[in-house]
């Protein structure tokens, strides 16, 4: 079991998911796999606008509630994050609960970076990121010519619905930034 925090593998037993024999077949015949390499493209990090996401769960509160929170506001509380079409942005998420959170950005892909805000290796493009508890990850993402309201949220359903969600209003680049020809 995989533990995402505190609930995930606490009062369960282990289950097994699958079962395992031997035979005596003879094995699968190998066989060459096409290679398949393609130039990534990687959006340069420099100029890039910083924008700091803390993933939280405060304590319970008197009445014992509490809410997840991004920047400490539950999302049907918070203001939209921006962005400009053509910008590149790098995300800082940094998770202070104590739950795993799988972070899902919708209509763009992203770029994960190291701690140097340097690619990952092997570099891949996604649009989810588990940001495991009480860790930072840091993406890379540029938005291109889709104006409008993005969304962003944990992929634990329960997380998003309990406050772990966002918006960035991503507004069209100005006349001057932006010329059709």
């Amino acid at each position: 079991m995989r533990n995402r925090g505190y609930g995930s593998v606490e009062y369960r037993n282990p289950e097994t998911l699958m079962k395992i024999e031997f035979t005596s077949d003879p094995p699968v015949k190998k066989f060459e796999l096409p290679d398949v390499r393609r130039k990534l493209d990687v959006p340069t990090s420099e100029g890039a606008t910083i924008v700091n996401l803390v993933l939280g769960l405060p304590p319970k509160d008197s009445d014992q509630h509490s809410e997840f929170q991004v920047n400490g506001v539950p999302f049907w509380k918070a203001k939209p994050f921006t962005a400009k079409v053509g910008e590149t942005q790098i995300w800082v998420m940094k998770n202070d609960s104590p739950f795993d959170h799988p972070m899902h950005l919708h209509g763009f892909f992203f770029l994960p970076l190291d701690d140097k805000l340097q690619p990952l290796h092997p570099m891949v493009w996604k649009d989810t990121l588990n940001v495991p508890q009480h860790q930072t990850v840091r993406i890379l993402v540029r938005f291109d010519e889709r104006p409008g309201m993005w969304m962003f949220h944990c992929h634990i359903l329960d997380h998003a619905e309990g406050g772990l969600m966002g918006h960035v209003h991503l507004e069209p680049a100005s006349s001057a930034e932006h010329a059709h020809h």
